[in-house]
C-alpha cells in the first residue's frame, strides 16, 4: 500500500508506507466491475492579484501573479531572487470540490480524496487484496469500500472506508478499518456558502479508541473573506511528541481592491540617541473575537540588545503574561499567554491594538546609520485554536546620537490623497517611506511647510522625524 499527499501547485509526494499483509492466494480474483465516483467537474478558478505561499516563520517561497481582465496567469517566481518566468498558463488558482474517489486500473485500487488545492490518494496494488465491494447511497455517492485479503483472525475485511456526507453531498468523515479496527479518520467542514474550511486526518489510539495526533497526519484549514473569495490556506503538520498541530506553510491570496492591512505592525519607532537606548511597539490587529495565545521572534541586528527592564506589554493586554526568552544568533522569543482560561479583550477588525514595548540598547561602537530587526514567526491563537500567522517583515531602526534640529518635529500631518502623500511639518524635518515589511523607498529632507510625494497604489509606513504613521494609496 502506497499513500500520498500532493498539493496541487507543487504536486510533492510526502511520503509512502507499506503495511504488513497476510499470506497471499495464487487464485486471486481481481472482479472486473466499473467503480462509479462523483465526477471531478467542480473545478473553481480564482483570480486574485497574486498568491504567496509561505514557510511557517513567514518567509515567502513562491509567488504566483494574475491577469484579472484577461483571466490568465502572468508570472511565476520561486524563491531566487524573485525573478519572474512568464507562464503559458491560461488558468487562474484552481480550488478543487471535495470529492472522493475509488478506481481500479491495471495496477490496482486507488482510494483518492480532493480538496481545495490538495489531492491525498493510497495505492493498493494486487499483492494487497484477493477483491473489493462497493456500497452507494440513494444519491450516488460512495458510502463504503471493503477491500478483502486472505482472513486475519477469521476477517477478511483488510481495509474498509466507511465514508459520511452532508445535506450537500458533500463528504464530512471517512473512517478507515483494518481487520474491523479504525485506525484514522479524515474529517471535513465547511462554512454557511458551502466553502470547505476544514480538513484534517488523525490516527485512531489502539488501546482507547480516541483520535491522536502524529508525525504523519496533518489539517488543512482556509479562510474567505465575506465575498466568498478565498483568503489564505494554511497547512499545519501533527507533532507526536507534543501532541498537537504545528504550522508548516501558508498561502495569503491578494485582491487589487482590498489592499491587505497587516495585522501586526510598528509604532512609535523612536531613533536610539546618545544614551544608546530605543525603542519601538509591535501593534496587533487579529480580526477574530479575540487571543488565547500568541508568540513573535524578533532578530536583532549585531551589536544589539535587548533591554528587558524597558520592554513589556501595553496596557490594553494587562491579562496576558509575557516570557521573553533568548534563541540563537541574537534572537528573542516573546510568549504571551493569558493569565486567566478566558481573555476579555475583544479585538476589532479596523483598529490595531498596542501590543508588545520593545526596548534595545545599541553597543558604542555601532556607528550612527539606519539598521532592520527581522520580525518572523508570528502566530496568534484564538480561544477557538484558530491559528493566525503573519508574514515576516523587517524593522528599520535608526542610531543618531548626534542632536540636531533636522530630527526634531514638534507638529506634523500625514495625509494622502490622489495617489499623493501630503506631508505638512512646522519644521525641518526627515521623511522616510517604508513599505509594510520595512523596506526603505525613499528618505529625503524636508523644510518647513508641506511636501508632495508621489505613491503607487498600497500599504506604507511613513516615518516623519521620529512619529510613523501608516497609509494606503488606493
Amino acid at each position: 500500500m502506497c499513500v500520498y499527499v500532493a498539493c496541487f501547485y507543487t504536486l510533492s509526494v510526502f511520503g509512502q508506507a507499506r503495511e504488513p499483509v497476510g499470506r497471499i492466494s495464487k487464485e486471486m480474483v481481481f472482479p472486473k466491475k466499473d467503480v462509479n465516483f462523483r465526477a471531478a467537474n467542480d473545478t473553481q478558478y480564482w483570480w486574485p492579484d497574486s498568491v504567496i505561499s509561505y514557510y511557517s516563520d513567514g518567509t515567502p517561497f513562491f509567488k504566483g501573479y494574475y491577469d484579472i481582465k484577461n483571466r490568465t496567469e502572468r508570472y511565476a517566481a520561486a524563491y531566487d531572487n524573485w525573478v519572474l518566468s512568464s507562464s503559458n498558463s491560461s488558468d487562474g488558482y484552481s480550488f478543487g470540490k471535495t470529492i472522493i474517489r475509488f478506481e481500479e486500473s491495471s495496477v490496482g485500487l486507488t482510494f483518492t480524496v480532493q480538496i481545495t488545492n490538495w489531492l491525498i490518494w493510497t495505492t493498493y496494488d494486487k499483492s494487497n487484496y484477493t477483491g473489493y465491494n462497493t456500497e452507494y447511497d440513494k444519491k450516488g455517492n460512495l458510502t463504503l469500500i471493503d477491500i478483502k485479503n486472505t482472513p486475519y483472525k477469521g476477517n477478511d475485511n483488510y481495509i474498509e472506508y466507511r465514508i459520511k456526507y452532508n445535506a450537500n453531498n458533500d463528504p464530512v468523515s471517512v473512517e478507515r478499518y483494518n481487520y474491523d479496527f479504525m485506525n484514522q479518520i479524515m474529517q471535513f467542514a465547511y462554512n454557511e456558502k458551502g466553502n470547505p474550511t476544514l480538513f484534517q486526518t488523525n490516527r485512531i489510539d489502539y488501546t482507547t479508541g480516541q483520535p491522536i495526533i502524529i508525525n504523519n497526519d496533518f489539517k488543512l484549514t482556509t479562510k474567505y473573506n465575506e465575498k466568498g473569495n478565498p483568503m489564505g490556506i494554511y497547512t499545519f503538520a501533527g507533532s507526536t511528541s507534543l501532541n498537537k498541530w504545528l504550522l508548516d506553510e501558508y498561502i495569503i491570496f491578494y485582491y487589487p481592491d482590498a489592499p491587505v492591512v497587516p495585522n501586526v505592525e510598528v509604532a512609535k519607532n523612536t531613533a536610539a540617541g546618545s544614551n544608546n537606548k530605543g525603542s519601538f511597539d509591535l501593534n496587533v490587529n487579529v480580526p477574530q473575537d479575540s487571543i488565547s495565545a500568541g508568540s513573535i521572534t524578533i532578530n536583532f541586528p549585531e551589536g544589539f540588545t535587548l533591554d528587558d527592564t524597558g520592554t513589556s506589554l501595553s496596557s490594553v493586554f494587562s491579562n496576558f503574561d509575557l516570557t521573553v526568552t533568548p534563541g540563537d544568533n541574537n534572537s528573542w522569543l516573546f510568549q504571551l499567554t493569558p493569565k486567566t482560561t478566558r481573555s476579555a479583550m475583544i479585538l476589532s477588525e479596523d483598529t490595531a491594538k498596542p501590543t508588545v514595548h520593545i526596548a534595545y540598547t545599541v553597543d558604542k561602537n555601532i556607528t550612527d546609520d539606519t539598521y532592520y530587526f527581522t520580525v518572523d514567526n508570528i502566530l496568534f491563537e484564538t480561544p477557538g485554536g484558530d491559528n493566525i500567522p503573519e508574514p515576516a517583515f523587517s524593522v528599520p531602526v535608526e542610531v543618531n546620537r548626534v542632536n540636531t534640529n533636522i530630527e526634531s518635529v514638534e507638529n506634523s500631518d500625514v495625509r494622502v490623497s490622489g495617489g499623493n502623500l501630503f506631508v505638512r511639518t512646522d519644521k525641518a524635518c526627515v521623511i522616510t517611506v517604508y513599505t509594510v515589511l520595512g523596506q526603505p523607498v525613499m528618505r529625503q529632507t524636508v523644510n518647513p511647510g508641506e511636501t508632495i510625494i508621489p505613491l503607487r497604489q498600497g500599504i506604507y509606513l511613513v516615518k516623519v522625524g521620529e512619529t510613523v504613521n501608516k497609509i494606503v494609496v488606493r
